[in-house]
């Protein structure tokens, strides 16, 4: 019985090479992603505290202008770094989405030459037997004429 190559193997090859480095690739946005988000939580905490710290200045007793005006002066620093920090994490979700199909566009590649390889197999596997089915009958058939001629 012949072993069965599937012509398409190398190409198979590549696919599932192309595939594992979208794979990879989009593993390093979802981490990208995380620490953004991380960075955001992180942020926002801080935001919140100096917010807190600045009602408590605010509020009764004498007021501390110059504390005050530097933790405004850092509000307003804090703010735009968390419209830094949305602008990224916008970004890397659009990465996210292209990545996404990119991986589902070769997942889907692959699944069509492992399909294809698949019924190659099968039909190499079905010629096989039937060559040699023939072949057993041929050998049948050639000691039936030897077994009457004798």
């Amino acid at each position: 019985m012949r072993e069965f190559t599937f012509p398409l193997a190398s190409l198979l090859k590549l696919r599932r090479h192309r595939r594992e480095l979208c794979r990879q690739l989009l593993a390093g946005v979802l981490a990208d992603d995380g620490r953004l988000q991380a960075e955001h939580a992180g942020l926002e905490s801080e935001r919140h505290a100096l917010l807190e710290e600045l009602r408590r200045l605010g509020g009764g007793g004498p007021v501390e202008i110059d504390r005050s005006a530097a933790r405004r002066y850092y509000a307003a620093q804090l703010n735009r770094r968390l419209e830094h920090a949305l602008s990224r994490r916008q970004l890397v979700a659009g990465q996210l989405d292209l990545c996404r199909q990119a991986l589902l566009k070769a997942d889907g590649e692959v699944r069509m030459l492992e399909r294809l390889e698949e019924t190659r197999r099968a039909e190499h596997r079905y010629e096989e037997e039937r060559r040699a089915a023939r072949e057993l009958d041929d050998v049948w058939s050639a000691q039936r004429i030897l077994q009457r001629r004798v």
